[in-house]
């Protein structure tokens, strides 16, 4: 008997794969846990077709993702920070901080939690930043720039 997979089953097919089964394995077992459907009528068709819209969808989300990745990594995130005479900052850039602007650019929200950082932000200048996306970790470039003290910006 031919029928239509809605899921992956080892050693019979894949999802969405029409394949030919016995008669008592579909009646007794794919049939009453709805893993499979005949091949013929309307409800095969259906899931057919929904297993083609997911496809689709699957292949613009992974469209997107690497679109992302590729802006994360020519992107350059600037921070600007009070810092002392020797370039140690007063407050270091945070997870949630560099999960926001990574947010902002993309215009999808990134947890706190797929950020991580090889070790805390506390000095001026570069750094680098690891951005857990899609299964994929992309590094992302860090600026600490210093913010003018009160002295320069009233002269």
């Amino acid at each position: 008997m031919k029928v239509v997979l809605t899921k992956d089953i080892p050693n019979v097919g894949k999802k969405g794969s029409e394949v030919d089964v016995s008669d008592g394995y579909a009646r007794n077992y794919l049939f009453p846990k709805q893993i499979a459907f005949p091949a013929h009528g309307k409800r095969a068709q259906e899931i057919l077709k929904e297993i083609e819209m997911s496809r689709k969808a699957q292949g613009i989300e992974a469209q997107k993702k690497l679109q992302a990745q590729t802006v994360l990594q020519d992107h350059v995130f600037v921070f600007v920070r009070r810092a002392s005479e020797s370039s140690s900052l007063y407050k270091g850039v945070t997870l949630s901080e560099i999960s926001l602007a990574v947010s902002d650019l993309l215009g999808v929200s990134i947890p706190v939690k797929n950020v991580s950082l090889p070790e805390p932000v506390r000095m001026l200048g570069e750094s680098k930043a690891a951005i857990k996306l899609g299964g994929k970790i992309i590094q992302v470039r860090l600026l600490i720039k210093k913010e003018p003290s009160d002295e320069t910006k009233k002269s």
